[in-house]
C-alpha cells in the first residue's frame, strides 16, 4: 500500500516537472517575442524594476 502511494507521488512529481518545463518554455518564448517587438518598434514594453 505504501509503495502504491510512493508510485502515485512519483508520477505526480513527474507530471508537475513536465508542466513546469512547459511553462518555462512559454515564458522564454514570450520574453523573446517582447524583445523582438521592443527592437522592431523602438519602444520599451517591459517595465523597468530598477529606479
Amino acid at each position: 500500500m505504501a509503495s502504491n502511494k510512493l508510485k502515485e507521488l512519483e508520477k505526480k512529481v513527474k507530471e508537475l516537472e513536465h508542466l513546469a518545463a512547459q511553462k518555462q518554455i512559454k515564458i522564454d518564448f514570450l520574453e523573446k517575442m517582447i524583445d523582438i517587438a521592443e527592437e522592431e518598434l523602438k519602444i520599451d514594453i517591459k517595465k523597468k524594476a530598477k529606479k
